[in-house]
């Protein structure tokens, strides 16, 4: 949540965990977490404070983006669970 409020202006709040899944990088284990997420009522308009551009995408884009190994893990993760 603090990453989202620092990088869009956005309080948001964490719903359920939806999946997990594990990558090495540079010799260290991590745990990559996708949890659903509430957004505020009324129209979204994030704050670019760190990217240049956002868009919201249906899940049949993002296999075609320009994403990290690690996040294209979970987005498949979450497509085997039926989440996407």
């Amino acid at each position: 949540m603090r990453e989202w409020k620092e990088e869009t202006g956005l309080d948001i709040q964490a719903g359920e965990k939806l999946a997990e899944v594990g990558f090495s990088h540079k010799g260290k284990n991590y745990t990559l977490l996708a949890f659903a997420v509430v957004l505020p009522e009324g129209p979204v308009q994030p704050a670019l404070r760190e990217h240049d551009q956002w868009s919201w995408v249906v899940p049949d884009e993002i296999p075609n983006m320009h994403i990290v190994d690690s996040d294209r893990t979970l987005f498949e993760r979450l497509r085997t669970l039926g989440v996407v």
